[in-house]
């Protein structure tokens, strides 16, 4: 079994030049078609093969399509857009958020410490029996501080 294949080469410039020769030529008026269905030559066409006319209006229709297509596309990139945007602007402040949130922790954990210390330190000198209001003088505890410890 074989299988013929038919190529078909078209030359637009040439087609535009033999047109006004034969102006009746189906061929060539699809080949004008072809080069720029907007041009005058081809709308006078129409009249005379509706198949170009039925070419042209479905032409329209799918170019209309598609600059509302296109449209849409841009609208749509627009609103992946923005939301990438925000997407990335709350990642950054989560980040910021995370940053200033260690900031605040460890500051929080030092004075924690540091209270921790004190308050052992106020321990030992109960433990070696010093009197509360020296407690007080040296750690900056209040009496009712001290009073807990024991």
């Amino acid at each position: 079994m074989t299988i013929g294949v038919e190529l078909i080469i078209i030359e637009l410039p040439k087609a535009r030049r033999l047109y006004p020769k034969n102006s009746n030529d189906k061929m060539n008026q699809w080949m004008l078609f072809l080069d720029d269905p907007n041009s005058e030559e081809v709308m006078k066409i129409m009249d005379k093969n509706s198949g170009i006319r039925d070419a042209k209006e479905k032409l329209e229709s799918v170019s209309g399509d598609y600059e509302i297509r296109r449209i849409a596309e841009l609208k749509e990139k627009a609103i992946r857009d923005e939301i990438s945007i925000k997407e990335y602007a709350r990642e950054e402040g989560l980040e910021e958020g995370r940053k200033e949130g260690i900031k605040e922790g460890i500051k929080e954990g030092i004075k924690e410490g540091i209270k921790e210390g004190i308050e052992r330190t106020a321990k030992n000198m109960l433990s070696l029996g010093m009197d509360i209001d020296s407690i007080v003088k040296v750690t900056g505890l209040t009496n009712e501080e001290v009073l807990k410890l024991k």
